[in-house]
């Protein structure tokens, strides 16, 4: 494995950061705690620090119950027990999603395990099924330490643990390609880089498009209008065809540079409103199909695909989800495309909280 991927300098670099998420740990704590049922959005709560023993007890747990969502409140811990509370949720075959809820953290190696949310489509497809809340906290990093003055002995085990932590880091995704999409290693380069006091934070609308983390709790548009559909469809193409920040976007003009219409609302016929933008992908030969539906109950819903007409119908999708995952936001249903696809990418998740 090239470690330039990950954005580093060197392998001495990386195996001392990984190295921290291990060995910076305190030796002498409480293990978390797991709470069943402890609100109407969680089936399981992990509160606390992860330490030794946590995933057994977190599978056993789930042996159990019928888990939908596994919530999550940790300022991290263990970085090598996190690693086996993921493999516990993959091991569930798509039947677990994470959500960290408003006042709630998800930290260091806590935000590895928020990853590991998925869902399963059928055909053996999984995807990544993980809601933050918009007053919610989630942030990667990589402590650095040093063995300086350590004796050798120890100099040299902290630098086999850190070599061990690599390859059970690349495991991850080197076991099952599908795994790639749930430990991007844009992501990853990303959090590696940051130092022990700082977090690399899930703080604007541009991390979450392109990392497929989705967002609850947020006020919802009071209008749609042209511009925002071609704001998704923008941000769309960014994230999810080229996997590129869409940081930057030029959300006013079209593929040739000419200006888009006049921002103006979209009249629903039947509590509904499709249509067909052109010019997307790295040739822009792709068309963007989109469609918003105003639910009367959860309201605005957004289905987006490129080249394929065949959008989800919604009354389905959220009547068949909705009684799945016994949600109480249509965005938790994790059906169609998240509604800050439709504002542009450098904006702040505080800018779409509730007032």
């Amino acid at each position: 494995m090239n470690i330039k991927k990950f954005g580093l300098r060197s392998s001495s670099i990386a195996i001392v950061c990984l190295v921290a998420l291990i060995a910076c740990m305190p030796r002498q704590s409480i293990s978390a705690e797991l709470q069943l049922a402890p609100s109407a959005r969680c089936n399981v709560k992990v509160i606390g620090e992860i330490m030794v023993g946590d995933a057994e007890r977190l599978s056993k747990l789930l042996d159990k119950e019928d888990v939908g969502y596994l919530c999550l409140n940790s300022d991290g811990g263990n970085y090598a027990e996190a690693l086996k509370i993921i493999d516990v949720i993959f091991k569930r075959g798509g039947l677990v999603a994470t959500i960290v809820e408003r006042g709630d953290v998800c930290l260091s190696a806590c935000a590895f395990v928020f990853l590991a949310g998925q869902k399963h489509l059928g055909d053996g497809v999984f995807v990544p099924f993980r809601f933050m809340s918009v007053g919610a906290k989630i942030g990667f990093h990589a402590p650095y330490i040093t063995a300086e003055g350590s004796p050798n002995g120890e100099a040299a085990r902290v630098y086999r643990e850190g070599v061990r932590a690599i390859g059970r880091l690349l495991t991850l995704t080197a076991e099952d390609k599908q795994r790639e999409e749930f430990f991007p290693r844009s992501l990853l380069a990303e959090a590696l880089k940051v130092g022990p006091d700082d977090f690399f934070l899930m703080d604007k609308v541009d991390k979450l498009g392109r990392w497929s983390i989705r967002l609850f709790d947020h006020a919802k548009p009071e209008r749609i209008t042209n511009r925002m559909l071609a704001t998704a469809c923008g941000n769309a193409d960014m994230w999810q065809l080229s996997g590129q920040s869409a940081e930057g976007y030029d959300y006013s003009v079209d593929y040739m540079g000419k200006p888009l219409p006049k921002e103006q609302r979209v009249d629903l016929v039947k509590r509904k409103y499709k249509t067909t933008l052109k010019g997307y992908g790295s040739e822009y030969q792709d068309v963007c199909n989109v469609m918003v539906y105003d639910h009367p109950k959860f309201g605005p819903f957004l289905a987006l695909t490129f080249n394929d007409n065949r959008l989800e119908d919604p009354e389905f999708w959220m009547n068949a989800q909705g009684r799945q995952w016994q949600a109480d936001d249509l965005e938790l249903i994790g059906i169609g495309v998240p509604l800050y696809f439709m504002v542009p990418a450098g904006t702040s998740i505080m800018a779409l909280k509730s007032k």
